[in-house]
């Protein structure tokens, strides 16, 4: 038999389980089925059950310090319930309440609609506080996310896809998906346990353990653009997955989700580059270790090449490619000597695989 959790106990759970609007509301019945442990239980006490869960709706109602319980009458049906978009149960600093506008701005571009209605309700509230204590209205027009690129707008995979691998990855559930790799013709099926997401550059890349079918695994990333189905599979076996977040850090700072030269073998680079980048190199370094040494006259240099860069045991992934072929007129290679050649090499490659 469920034990009576104290009145309060039982309030913050109802404030936990109601849906927030825009979610469509609940009945005392429905709300009953989540919470029903809170509650003791005999045969013949249902309607003692509903009384109480009524009472607790209405003294959340009292305690919340924005916006309301919304009870939806039904006439001959059941009334429904849920949380105004304001409803809190403490007033948010400006400082967060400012945080969760900009995280609305940002993560509405890349989240599933069916995952963002459901926390669209907090990012009201917040702006709701924060024009209430600053007396400023309009503050999600104030804080824009622009995406990159000319168009400003996202080329996301859609909901179809979107949608299960967030479920899976909150519920823990293993997943069947049929994906096509970059510049490849063929689909290919993948039992996979997914971790979390990464997103990088206006995509968002699936962390996901694959599982062969020898049952042996590998930590990996797919771009979620390339997933043609996915779908929840039972297909589960006894297998060890540790935990990964160790490894998935190590998978992040490795930048295993881009392409990379010279088989992902880390390389020693060494340039001379023109005196035009060193505010970028500086604000913007290509690694955490990169050193910039300044070049004397004694080095009979080029007065406006007079800096050289030094990177150690550094993966040359799809970023770093990019910008030195951004910049390879301003800078000079002394190793890998064959730098260049191999970018040349990596572009044509993918050209070719693209139009044929």
């Amino acid at each position: 038999m469920s034990i009576n959790k104290p009145q309060i106990h039982r309030v913050m759970d109802l404030y936990t389980y109601l849906p927030r609007n825009p979610q469509a509301a609940q009945t005392i019945e429905q709300l009953h089925f989540k919470i029903k442990n809170n509650y003791a239980f005999s045969s013949g006490k249902i309607n003692s059950i509903k009384k109480n869960i009524q009472r607790d709706l209405e003294l959340l109602n009292q305690i919340v310090s924005d916006g309301e319980v919304e009870c939806i009458r039904g006439g001959r049906f059941a009334s429904k319930y849920r949380l105004s978009e304001a409803a809190c149960l403490e007033h948010l600093k400006p400082e967060l309440a400012l945080v969760l506008i900009m995280a609305k701005n940002y993560l509405k571009s890349f989240l599933p609609q069916s995952v963002y209605e459901h926390t669209e309700g907090f990012f009201i509230a917040a702006e709701a506080q924060l024009e209430n204590s600053t007396q400023l209205k309009e503050w999600s027009a104030r804080m824009q996310f622009v995406p990159s690129g000319y168009s400003g707008q996202q080329l996301l995979c859609n909901d179809a896809i979107q949608e299960p691998i967030y479920q899976a990855i909150l519920g823990e559930r293993w997943i069947s998906a049929i994906y096509m790799q970059k510049n490849s013709k063929y689909l290919k099926k993948y039992i996979l346990v997914p971790h979390g997401v990464i997103h990088h550059e206006n995509t968002n890349y699936l962390i996901a353990t694959k599982v062969d079918e020898s049952k042996r695994t590998q930590l990996s990333t797919f771009n979620m653009k390339n997933f043609k189905n996915v779908s929840f599979t039972e297909e589960q076996v006894s297998i060890d997955i540790d935990n990964k977040v160790g490894k998935i850090i190590e998978l992040v700072e490795n930048r295993e989700f881009e392409c990379a030269i010279y088989d992902r073998c880390p390389q020693n680079i060494n340039f001379i580059f023109h005196r035009y980048l060193l505010n970028f190199l500086e604000e913007n370094p290509l690694s955490i270790r990169q050193e910039i040494i300044i070049l004397t006259s004694d080095n009979e240099i080029d007065e406006y090449r007079n800096h050289q860069l030094i990177v150690n045991n550094i993966v040359i992934t799809h970023s770093l490619i990019e910008w030195f072929n951004k910049y390879r007129y301003w800078i000079d290679v002394i190793q890998p000597s064959n730098l260049y050649d191999v970018i040349d090499e990596y572009y044509m490659k993918n050209v070719t695989n693209e139009y044929n």
